[in-house]
């Protein structure tokens, strides 16, 4: 069985990659759904400072659209 983190971080990579390919595809809206996702899971990143700064890019990129 996987390390619970372990799991939260590969939905966190998968959140992120299908962000790129809705934007890529021209979907704003799966993009911006796909980084709402990806911030809920940032809990598995347990450096707290890379972790605010991935919250604040996440954030921005929502802001951004």
């Amino acid at each position: 069985m996987s390390d619970p983190q372990e799991t939260q971080c590969e939905l966190l990579r998968e959140h992120l990659e299908a962000a790129r390919s809705n934007l890529l595809g021209e979907m704003r809206e799966e993009y911006v759904l796909n980084l709402r996702l990806a911030a809920n899971t940032l809990n598995c990143v347990a450096d707290a400072q890379r972790r605010r700064r991935l919250k604040k890019l996440l954030d921005e990129l929502q802001k951004a659209v």
